[in-house]
């Protein structure tokens, strides 16, 4: 935790020198500054992989140093372990890789004077789809569609913050807003306040389960059983996204052959 605190602490100084640099140009407000993690915590416990881990001591001896007093240096690698993920996303469920929501709830951190609702924390529900519309409409430029200089272009996904960033919305996305997500054979699909969550074993029960994220943000109680219509259709929802994306369900690397 020693090295983690120091790795945060180098990036909040460079981030400071960004800002600072910005700001002597006259430029900061004029600027949208976009901070945010693209997953939960690194929880990989790698010695334990079926793939690599045998291996993995051997080759780190021969090209780390994981010498106590080297440790945080470049010639080191070293990671925290699942414990301490998921200490870090708590009270979140679980953390990197994992569709639950300590692996895709991540902080996210936006400056930009013009917008309304500078200095206030939102719970309000966004994706990193949300980025492109959003530059899009700060910077006046409309999407090209399907084609653009006889290319296709994949549709946009996500919906601009501009509404809400700038306080004309209450929300950026409403209650009818289906949003999928796949890695690794484990799933998720969301809509509204609702949430199905499907990991695998050993982590998870290998089934589908059902969350109210507005009375559960830490995915404790597993609705399926009480609310089978609402999972139902959640899983309709799911059979959309997997089609319009073309998702290609596999075995998780993380699992044995």
């Amino acid at each position: 935790m020693e090295v983690y605190a120091a790795m945060v602490e180098r990036m909040d100084w460079n981030i400071g020198r960004v800002l600072d640099y910005l700001r002597n140009q006259g430029l900061l407000d004029n600027t949208l500054v976009l901070f945010m993690s693209d997953n939960g915590a690194e929880g990989a416990l790698l010695e334990a992989f079926p793939k690599f881990g045998p291996q993995l001591a051997s080759y780190l001896d021969q090209h780390y140093d994981n010498s106590l007093e080297n440790i945080g240096r470049a010639n080191s690698y070293v990671w925290y372990g699942p414990h301490w993920a998921q200490a870090a996303t708590a009270p979140s469920r679980l953390y990197k890789a994992f569709t639950s929501e300590g692996g895709i709830r991540v902080p996210a951190l936006v400056h930009y004077p013009a917008l309304a609702r500078q200095g206030q924390i939102s719970h309000q529900f966004s994706t990193v789809m949300d980025i492109t519309p959003t530059l899009l409409d700060l910077a006046g430029v409309r999407h090209p569609g399907t084609r653009w200089r006889g290319r296709d272009v994949a549709p946009l996904r996500g919906k601009s913050w501009l509404g809400y960033l700038s306080g004309e919305t209450e929300q950026v996305h409403d209650e009818n807003t289906v949003t999928g997500w796949e890695l690794f054979g484990r799933r998720a699909i969301r809509q509204g306040h609702w949430k199905a969550v499907y990991i695998p074993g050993p982590v998870g029960p290998a089934t589908w389960q059902l969350y109210d994220l507005a009375s559960d943000p830490g995915e404790i109680y597993d609705l399926a059983t009480v609310q089978p219509a609402k999972l139902q259709a959640l899983l309709g929802e799911w059979q959309k996204y997997v089609e319009e994306t073309g998702v290609i369900l596999s075995q998780s690397p993380f699992q044995p052959d």
